[in-house]
């Protein structure tokens, strides 16, 4: 029966506001009330003098949002030995709301202005269920929805500082950064001593790359009241924007492993590969390796076009078996690049030199030139190569120029989620030389890469790859067709950051490869583990 009651007398209740207004005059036109507000401005100097419409068209001169009665009384007793003496107080109710036409505002150079715009007043907006709303978007992260209503409540009450400061953060939050700034501008002319605000303002500027705007900014805040903590913080942030800027930057890594491999020649499957009593087949040799890895790389930024960047890349690899010596494998590669930043799209096109280093006078030089584009969720390009051996013959007698070829590549990775990549491979070898039948081919691919990072300091990375290789001209004795080649191959990535410049690195994968030449069917697996350390300057 009391709720009943409370639920009745609730429509008929008047909640009281924490403000007052001290009315001044009245009159029916709006030029009169124009000279009301000249005449008191130059009496008292103050923001929220207003002339407020009525709705039957009547002006009223008034000092609104006045924070208590006794400030209220001042203002009426200065007022007294004037015409406007006839001056009363009225406390406001939450709900108060009219139109203004003319009001006061303190600015930096002229001090109290006058200022003509016919706008809506609201005592309480924050309090008003559209206000309500958008903070509510704002607190559970629907920060699209929180600038829309932001932005609608900032038309009808622009002077407004809390609506100013979370239609900033919310347009900070979709990337809307230029109007975040002129927002957190506006809070800061009505409130200066918004030091969260002007704190914000100041690292937005930094993120905008404003970085002598930023300093004021945060020279501003050092003389204020603040936490150590803060100027902790500001003086990074001075120390980071004082700093000269660097245009070059350099780094090393240093990878050093041990793995083991159950196929290192890729012998076919078949137990005993036979055909007229030829032996054409080896069975599959399992051994362990080392490797060492040594890569440095050279970054240079224009000075007078920053979106161009230069890298000389240099590599050295070596890869050594146990007992299989005649496998190892030694790898020195130049690659220069150039890259070209614009409309967040990144152009480049890389060059390649690479000697390849083998047993038995196997040696072979590499040759590529490769222009990309790439973005955020893309990446496509194309690529020319050349593989020329540097040795005639080879300790077996074998002419090694009847290996040469060229090759075309298309590639294009696409992004499917943050960690989810898809990628295509096309490409077309063509051989140098008329003599060998086994070196023309076509190879197409499929791959799909999974990341997931945990415990910040853990990545694992999933792969799988589908290739199929088809070769053009029709084999010899005993298959006397043309060979076509399907690969399946699976990768497993674990990486461990010890810290930033120091990393585990355990990689396994397992390559099948099926054909309708038995000769060329095998599968491997690879197990490696590699200690991996960064070095910057």
């Amino acid at each position: 029966m009391k709720l009943f009651l409370i639920i009745l007398l609730l429509p008929i209740t008047t909640i009281w506001a924490n403000t007052y207004t001290l009315h001044i005059a009245s009159t029916k036109y709006k030029d009169v009330a124009k000279s009301y507000i000249e005449e008191v401005n130059d009496l008292l100097k103050i923001e929220h003098l207003v002339v407020r419409i009525h709705k039957n068209k009547h002006y009223s001169l008034i000092v609104n949002q006045i924070k208590d009665r006794n400030e209220a009384i001042k203002i009426q007793e200065k007022l007294k030995n004037t015409s406007y003496k006839d001056t009363y107080i009225k406390k406001d109710t939450a709900d108060l709301k009219y139109q203004i036409i003319y009001y006061t505002k303190m600015t930096k150079n002229s001090g109290v202005v006058i200022k003509e715009d016919e706008k809506d007043f609201l005592l309480d907006v924050e309090s008003s269920n559209e206000y309500i709303t958008a903070s509510t978007m704002y607190n559970i992260g629907n920060y699209k929805r929180s600038y829309e209503l932001f932005n609608n409540l900032f038309y009808k009450h622009n002077y407004n500082v809390n609506i100013n400061y979370f239609l900033a953060q919310s347009a900070i939050k979709i990337g809307k950064l230029d109007e975040a700034s002129i927002a957190l501008e506006r809070v800061l002319i009505e409130n200066p001593k918004f030091n969260k605000a002007r704190y914000d303002y100041a690292r937005l500027l930094t993120k905008l790359k404003l970085n002598e705007e930023a300093k004021k900014e945060f020279n501003i805040l050092l003389k204020e009241n603040i936490t150590d903590e803060t100027k902790k913080d500001i003086e990074k942030y001075l120390k980071f924007l004082n700093k000269k800027k660097k245009y070059t930057s350099n780094s090393a890594t240093i990878i050093v492993g041990m793995g083991h491999n159950t196929n290192i020649k890729n012998s076919i499957l078949v137990e005993d590969y036979k055909i007229d009593g030829l032996d054409l087949g080896e069975d599959p040799i399992k051994d362990n390796f080392h490797n060492e890895i040594l890569s440095l790389s050279f970054n240079k930024i224009l000075e007078e076009n920053k979106a161009v960047k230069i890298t000389n890349n240099f590599l050295a690899y070596n890869k050594s078996f146990f007992n299989e010596k005649n496998e190892n494998t030694s790898v020195i590669a130049y690659k220069p690049n150039i890259s070209y930043i614009h409309n967040q799209n990144l152009y480049s096109l890389d060059l390649n030199a690479t000697r390849v280093i083998k047993k038995e006078n196997k040696d072979i030089n590499v040759f590529s030139i490769s222009p990309s584009i790439s973005n955020n969720k893309f990446k496509t390009s194309i690529e020319y190569q050349k593989l020329l051996y540097a040795y005639e013959y080879n300790d077996d007698g074998d002419n090694n120029k009847d290996n040469n070829f060229e090759k075309f590549l298309f590639y294009f990775k696409y992004k499917l989620s943050n960690n989810l990549n898809i990628s295509t491979n096309i490409s077309k070898i063509t051989r140098l030389r008329k003599q060998r039948l086994d070196i023309d081919k076509i190879t197409k691919s499929l791959s799909l890469y999974y990341s997931y990072d945990f415990f910040q300091k853990n990545m694992i990375y999933l792969g799988y790859k589908f290739e199929k290789n088809n070769f053009k001209y029709l084999s010899g004795f005993p298959f006397n067709n043309k060979r076509k080649d399907t690969s399946h191959n699976i990768m497993f990535n674990y990486l461990y950051s010890i810290n930033d410049y120091d990393r585990i690195n355990l990689l396994a994968s397992y390559t099948n490869n099926s054909s309708n030449q038995d000769s060329s069917e095998y599968d491997q697996t690879e197990v490696t583990i590699n200690y991996i350390k960064k070095i910057h300057w």
